[in-house]
């Protein structure tokens, strides 16, 4: 069965925004896998997240994210979706005693859009110098709608954690495309900036594709193989939006 972590007691008082805080080096960003709305994760969904534990988000993954030693400090999800996706992963990796029950960092008792923004400030204010996973559902992760619609109270994680600001060169992050669930944004800060409540500007932005055995692997902007949502007696929700431009150079 799923785990569920609660933010600790000091994780919900509100920054302060005269306080200095040390970024993480890395954020990994990856949309949940493919779903039943109204259920759990669909065939083709529970597969992707299995292969993602073995090929590049467990312990001793195949083509692993984390190199030289490093290793995940939190996994976050924001959506029961999200964290099925990353349960298997989050699973893989030893703990120290002081860890042992150790849960995915998701809030059930706030509603999305507050745990959303929550998240957000707590990664770029705990984990100095170190590497953080976060599970979303897309259109908390890039909207160009919600960033008009919410320009005043932020809600994507494009804007809160300072996406936006990337812009050498500039890459297509304004939607997070309903067609892409096989997708990690790689996000590279530099930890000895002070964070102070404004969003930080990113060293660099990597998109890359999941290259999953007989998973999806649709380009950016793309629509998935045809057939895909129909699998194992059931047919998983396609979300068909936001249309986006593909990545340069896909």
């Amino acid at each position: 069965m799923r785990t569920i972590g609660v933010l600790a007691a000091c994780a919900g008082v509100f920054l302060n925004l005269t306080a200095a805080y040390a970024l993480p080096k890395r954020i990994i960003i990856l949309r949940h896998a493919e779903k039943f709305e109204k259920a759990g994760l669909c065939g083709v969904g529970e597969k992707r997240a299995q292969a993602l534990a073995t090929q590049y988000l467990g312990y001793g993954a195949k083509d692993s994210l984390f190199a030289n030693g490093d290793q995940p400090a939190a996994f976050y999800a924001n959506t029961p979706h999200a964290e099925e996706t990353i349960e298997p992963a989050f699973s893989t990796w030893p703990k120290s005693p002081s860890q042992v029950g150790k849960a995915i960092r998701f809030d059930t008792t706030l509603d999305l859009n507050t745990w959303s923004r929550k998240a957000a400030k707590e990664v770029l204010t705990n984990y100095k110098n170190e590497i953080v996973v976060m599970a979303w559902e897309h259109s908390r992760i890039a909207n160009a709608e919600f960033d008009s619609k919410y320009s005043t109270d932020p809600l994507t994680l494009y804007q809160l954690l300072g996406l936006f600001n990337y812009k050498h060169p500039p890459l297509p992050l304004q939607n997070w495309c309903g067609s892409n669930y096989d997708y990690f944004w790689i996000i590279d800060y530099d930890p000895n900036v002070e964070y102070r409540g404004v969003p930080p500007t990113p060293v660099n932005i990597v998109t890359r594709l999941q290259k999953l055995q007989v998973l999806p692997q649709n380009t950016w902007g793309s629509q998935p193989p045809h057939g895909v949502f129909k699998h194992d007696g059931g047919e998983c929700d396609a979300t068909p939006k936001p249309a986006c431009t593909p990545q340069q150079g896909e």
